[in-house]
C-alpha cells in the first residue's frame, strides 16, 4: 500500500542536490551521519531518470534498493536531463506525487503539498546550454523548460513556504555568465512565480555550485535563496529543519568511489559538464 506525502508531520529532510545517475554517490550520501535522523530526501533535479537505457535502469533499481533498506523515501523534481517524455506519462497517485519505484517518487511541476505544516510546492525544469550537442528524444527534451501552462497553475492558489526547483529566480546573482535567451526567459519565468507566491525559500541545482541569496520581493518582502552543488562536489547535501527551515551544510566523503557505480561507456551523456557554463 503506497504510503501518503501530501501531507506527514517529519521534521528532518535531506536536501540532495544534482546526482547525474551517480549510484556511488547514492552510497556516499546515505552512509553520511544526518542520515540516522532524516525523515524523508528531497532531490533538487538532474536525479538522472534515464529509464530508456538499460544502465538507467540498473541505476533506479540500485536507488530503490539503497532506500528500501534504509525503509526512506526519495522526491525529486525533474532538472533539464531527465527524461521528461517518459517521466511526464507516468499516472500521478492519490496523493498528486508520481511512484516511479516504491521509495523514489517525482514532484510534478506546480504539485503541492505539506510536511509539519510549511507549505511546499515543486516546479522543476531548466535550459541545457549544451543541448546542440545533444540528440531530441534520447539525451535531450524540449519539456526541460517551464511553460506559460506551467505558471499558471503554479500562480493559482495560496502563498507557499518552500519552492522546490532546478533552476534559480532571475533575481538571484550568479559568479558566471548565463545569457543564452532559454536560460533567461526560463529564470524570468520562475521569477514571476516566486512574486505570486512570496516564499520563504527556494532551494534548487542546476549550477553546480552553492548559492545563498536573500533576493526583494515586489511585496516588500523577502525569500532567502539556496542552490545545491553536484555530485562529487562538497555543498551538495543540506539538512532542513522543519517547521523553522533552518538549514544545515551536511559532509560527505569526497574520496575515491566505493567501487558500486553504474559507469555506462555513455555516462557523459548524463554526467553532463563538472563545469556547466564552460
Amino acid at each position: 500500500m503506497e504510503k501518503d506525502l501530501s501531507n506527514l508531520d517529519i521534521k528532518n529532510v535531506l536536501i540532495v542536490g544534482d546526482v547525474h545517475g551517480n549510484l556511488a554517490w547514492w552510497h556516499k550520501i546515505l552512509d553520511a551521519t544526518e542520515i540516522t535522523t532524516t525523515d524523508i530526501i528531497l532531490q533538487v533535479g538532474d536525479f538522472g531518470y534515464w529509464p530508456h537505457r538499460e544502465w538507467g535502469q540498473k541505476y533506479l533499481a540500485g536507488v530503490e534498493k539503497l532506500l528500501a533498506e534504509r525503509n526512506l523515501s526519495c522526491v525529486f523534481v525533474d532538472g533539464n536531463h531527465d527524461n521528461h517524455e517518459w517521466l511526464f506519462q507516468l499516472p500521478k497517485r492519490a496523493d498528486g506525487f508520481v511512484e516511479v519505484s516504491p521509495h523514489v517518487i517525482y514532484a510534478p511541476r506546480t504539485h503541492r503539498w505539506t510536511w509539519n505544516n510549511v507549505r511546499f510546492m515543486s516546479l522543476g525544469g531548466a535550459s541545457s546550454i549544451d543541448r546542440g550537442n545533444r540528440s531530441m528524444g534520447a539525451s535531450w527534451w524540449p519539456q526541460e523548460l517551464l511553460s506559460s501552462g506551467d505558471y499558471y497553475k503554479a500562480v493559482d492558489g495560496e502563498e507557499i513556504d518552500v519552492l522546490v526547483c532546478h533552476d534559480t529566480p532571475s533575481k538571484v546573482k550568479l559568479d558566471f555568465k548565463a545569457d543564452d535567451m532559454p536560460t533567461v526567459s526560463n529564470r524570468m519565468l520562475l521569477q514571476a512565480v516566486v512574486e505570486a507566491t512570496h516564499p520563504k525559500l527556494v532551494v534548487h541545482g542546476h549550477y553546480h555550485s552553492l548559492i545563498q541569496q536573500k533576493i526583494a520581493l515586489t511585496n516588500g518582502g523577502f525569500s532567502k535563496v539556496v542552490g545545491l552543488s553536484r555530485d562529487k562536489f562538497p555543498d551538495a547535501v543540506f539538512a532542513l529543519k522543519l517547521p523553522s527551515l533552518k538549514m544545515k551544510n551536511v559532509e560527505i566523503d569526497l574520496g575515491i568511489g566505493t567501487g558500486k557505480d553504474v559507469v555506462p561507456e555513455e555516462s557523459g551523456a548524463i554526467e553532463i559538464m563538472r563545469d556547466l557554463l564552460d
